[in-house]
């Protein structure tokens, strides 16, 4: 049973809790956070001022370009969480793709950019914006390019993550690490993965193949993507991390909100937008996960 703030909270913000509880104070292992947030200048914030006091995380999935901005605002100032995850995706829309559309959201990360308490991962379709000479990626295009970087300069994309992990059990990307892209014996992965994308973003700036980078199936590529491209067909959960992560859409018949359940661990698809707008948020609280309408 929700404590009863969690309930009154749960109601004001129309949330429905999951039926799955985690103790935060259990699953810290006094291990410094990784992905770490950053401060308006991109550096690294203290961990005593954002790291071991994160007990409220809302994490928000793909964006494309979505028309109720103000709405997930809205929600995120009714829930006053610690940090708020944003999951990647920002751009592409297959519905509201008018240059309107992508000069509004690229203003809109500008500016929540400067915030220290949000963190904003790189999805596979903020790539070819980030990084010009990569492969683009379904709905990028020259004309919109242009838009997104009159607006956002290289020193807001390096305020752009690939992870983060407010402790050594939970860990959110684009779309999810599978298990067997995990080294066997690995038993601190949020960390060894901070290491990996460290190294990761060097060889992309470089020109250079990296595994995090790599496409699945949908793209033909490889049986299993990347953290950037993973569907959810493709994830196998690791053993004692939870993950929360978005980019695969849910299909008619399923929840916005999906959860897949491992050993010793439960894992959240976040991908929750529709054609008129991202239509819901999950929250953790001390543990507790509670999905919340926008």
């Amino acid at each position: 049973m929700q404590p009863a703030a969690v309930r009154s909270r749960a109601r004001l913000c129309s949330a429905e809790a999951l039926p799955y509880r985690y103790n935060f104070s259990q699953l810290v292992k006094d291990a410094p956070p990784t992905g770490r947030p950053r401060d308006a200048q991109g550096t690294t914030a203290p961990l005593s001022e954002k790291g071991n006091s994160v007990h409220r995380i809302l994490a928000v999935g793909d964006i494309h370009q979505s028309p109720n901005l103000d709405q997930i605002e809205a929600a995120i100032d009714r829930v006053n969480p610690d940090i708020t995850v944003f999951i990647g995706d920002y751009f592409d829309s297959f519905v509201y793709d008018h240059h309107d559309h992508v000069r509004r959201t690229a203003f809109w990360l500008k500016e929540g950019l400067q915030r220290e308490d949000r963190i904003y991962l790189l999805g596979n379709h903020d790539l070819p914006y980030a990084f010009p000479h990569l492969t683009t990626c379904p709905g990028w295009t020259a004309e919109k390019h242009r838009v997104v970087r009159t607006v956002l300069e290289d020193s807001d994309w390096r305020k752009f993550q690939l992870s983060y992990s407010p402790n050594t059990s939970w860990l959110f990307t684009h779309a999810g690490i599978s298990r067997r892209l995990v080294p066997p014996g690995q038993s601190n992965v949020p960390l060894w993965f901070t290491t990996e994308c460290e190294i990761g973003m060097s060889y992309l700036s470089a020109g250079r193949p990296h595994w995090i980078f790599q496409g699945g199936t949908r793209r033909g590529e490889n049986r299993i993507g990347g953290p950037l491209w993973c569907s959810l067909t493709e994830f196998e959960p690791v053993e004692e991390l939870n993950q929360v992560f978005g980019h695969t859409p849910a299909n008619r018949d399923q929840p916005l909100i999906r959860q897949m359940i491992g050993r010793d661990s439960v894992n959240f698809c976040i991908d929750a937008c529709c054609p008129d707008g991202v239509k819901r948020v999950l929250l953790l609280e001390e543990g507790v996960p509670t999905e919340i309408s926008i």
